[in-house]
């Protein structure tokens, strides 16, 4: 039996025993005639409310549970995943480095030989051209011209699209 049943079991006794107290008040004579009615809407409906309550405390705690699930599953996708070519197979990268033109850090980032022509960078919204160092984030897959995002990263260290952080080795 899951908990969450056992919780709904739990809550139709509950229920019942409610209103048979409340309800049981005029048949002990406490109250009369029309009061058993009144204490019977009046059982079920704090019942109901408790319920209520009950259930959207379980659907909130699942709801967090499946959250961070999901989020970690993405994340390990994220973490091992290549783009794919148009063929179908995968592209081999050993790990994404770019050295800087002054060679003093190292920005973790795919480099771009040939970048799409129909793409701009995410930063500048300028197209992208063969002439220029162009880096790929590893996680969004964002283009970016070398020279803006080595800009970016000196004021932030995360992607300007995704907030992956990129890391910079010195």
């Amino acid at each position: 039996m899951s908990k969450q049943t056992g919780s709904f079991k739990f809550f139709i006794i509950m229920a019942f025993v409610a209103l048979a107290f409340f309800g049981g008040f005029s048949l002990f004579g406490y109250f009369a005639g029309s009061m058993f009615i009144f204490y019977f809407i009046l059982g079920f409906a704090v019942v109901a409310f408790l319920m209520m309550i009950l259930m959207a405390f379980m659907m909130r705690q699942k709801g967090k549970q499946d959250w961070d699930k999901d989020r970690d599953e993405i994340h390990s996708k994220l973490a091992t995943y290549t783009p794919e070519e148009s063929s179908g197979e995968y592209k081999e990268f050993a790990q994404p480095r770019v050295h800087s033109s002054s060679g003093r850090y190292r920005i973790d980032a795919y480099v771009i030989t040939s970048p799409p022509s129909n793409e701009l960078c995410r930063i500048s919204k300028l197209p992208l051209r063969t002439d220029q160092d162009v880096l790929q984030c590893p996680s969004c897959e964002s283009y970016f011209i070398k020279n803006y995002l080595e800009d970016w990263l000196r004021e932030n260290d995360v992607c300007p699209v995704c907030k992956f952080k990129l890391k910079i080795t010195v």
